[in-house]
C-alpha cells in the first residue's frame, strides 16, 4: 500500500491536502479492516442473516465513493483543472 504524501511546499500552498492524504489512507485500512472481519464480502453473495456484513457492504460502498471524491477534490486543488475526473459524475 503506497500513499503519497505532499511536500511541505505543496501543503504550505494547499493545506488541505495533508489531511486529504491521511484521510484517504484511512479509509483504506477501514476498508481493509471491514474485509478482514467480513470475508464472505469477498463472494458474490452475502448469505442470510449477516446483518453485520451487510453494513459492512454498504459502508464500503461509502468508503470507495468517498475516496473518488477526495481524489477529485485533491487534484481540483492540485492543478486548478475544473474538469471531472473519470467517473466523478457518477458519484452521487
Amino acid at each position: 500500500m503506497s500513499h503519497y504524501l505532499p511536500t511541505p511546499p505543496e501543503i504550505a500552498e494547499t493545506p488541505e491536502l495533508a489531511v486529504l492524504s491521511v484521510l484517504d489512507f484511512t479509509l483504506d485500512a477501514s476498508a481493509r479492516a471491514l474485509v478482514a472481519a467480513h470475508p464472505e464480502l469477498d463472494g458474490d453473495d452475502l448469505p442470510p442473516g449477516c446483518a453485520a456484513a451487510r453494513c459492512a457492504e454498504r459502508i464500503l460502498g461509502h468508503v470507495y465513493k468517498l475516496k473518488l471524491l477526495l481524489a477529485s477534490y485533491g487534484h481540483f486543488v492540485a492543478t486548478g483543472d475544473e474538469e471531472p475526473l473519470c467517473g466523478e459524475e457518477e458519484i452521487g
